[in-house]
């Protein structure tokens, strides 16, 4: 296992609540309890290996922007994926 530290970090509800739901949501699909710090673990761990595009940011808003714009294109390549390898 890596090697852990533990920190504080200060969310908005919503966010807590979008954690939450999540977990539930999860639960109940596969039967196993994921908490708000695996979750938060995660999500930094999957979008971390972009941080150089986050360097000239100068806010959180910023930066949320450019992970954002990175899912939303991803996922834009993914649906195209699946629609080259549908049978005609």
């Amino acid at each position: 296992m890596k090697k852990t530290t533990t920190i504080s970090v200060v969310l908005e509800n919503e966010t807590i609540a979008h954690l939450d739901h999540a977990s539930v949501q999860m639960r109940l699909t596969t039967g196993r309890a994921l908490n708000r710090s695996m979750l938060i673990r995660a999500i930094l761990t999957a979008t971390v290996g972009y941080s150089s595009e986050w360097l000239d940011c100068l806010s959180g808003a910023e930066i949320t922007a450019v992970i954002g714009r990175r899912l939303a294109t991803n996922e834009i390549k993914e649906m195209k994926q699946r629609q080259r390898s549908k049978p005609v």
